[in-house]
């Protein structure tokens, strides 16, 4: 969700500009078609509990665009 935000607010503020809507939808398939929902179930297949915030962090910092 981070980095769908993340994405959507570098959109949004292109020189492009365009909707919050379109923003979010482009933003939501480009992660699709980078697969990062597969990239963060292998990474992360345990319970959450069992993850430090620095690993997260780190994945999200290796997922930005």
């Amino acid at each position: 969700m981070i980095l769908i935000l993340e994405h959507t607010c570098l959109s949004y503020t292109s020189q492009s500009k365009p909707t919050r809507d379109e923003a979010l939808d482009q933003a939501y398939s480009q992660c699709c078609a980078l697969n990062i929902h597969i990239d963060l179930k292998a990474q992360f297949c345990a319970s959450p509990k069992e993850y430090s915030i620095v690993q997260f962090t780190e994945f999200i910092l290796n997922h930005r665009l």
